[in-house]
């Protein structure tokens, strides 16, 4: 018998999977499910399980950036238009220029940050190979 054995599915675990890697409360998540609340916590408690709400809750993530990254464009694109336009009243004008302005830091931020971690695992790589 092996040491780490597969996950078998119990009755409701898909519901209960999906809503808490949706970030459905416990009590919320056994109701859809139709388990007790309780049952939860032994379910959590097992690797595999929480490997698989893991699992689907980066599916999800990845899902929804890739909504976002269609549609981001076009939101800049409405905020520009909302910048530029002179009937656009000046506190629509202000929200907009901050969040232009917020979000063009963060993703500046983020950019930094992904060219450092890139640089650092070519460098590791580089090592790795000496």
């Amino acid at each position: 018998m092996s040491a780490q054995t597969e996950y078998m599915p119990h009755k409701g675990d898909a519901v209960l999977i999906q809503e808490l890697a949706m970030g459905s409360t416990k009590v919320a998540a056994a109701g859809r499910a139709g388990v007790h609340v309780n049952t939860i916590a032994g379910r959590l408690a097992d690797p595999h399980f929480r490997k698989l709400v893991n699992k689907h809750r980066s599916e999800i993530l990845s899902e929804t950036a890739g909504i976002l990254s269609r549609v981001a464009t076009k939101a800049a694109t409405r905020l520009e238009e909302l910048i530029c336009d002179e009937h656009t009243p000046d506190h629509v004008v202000q929200n907009a220029c901050r969040t232009v302005l917020d979000y063009t830091m963060r993703m500046r931020e983020t950019m930094a940050l992904d060219d450092r971690i890139t640089e650092i695992e070519e460098l590791l790589e580089q090592e790795a190979e000496l």
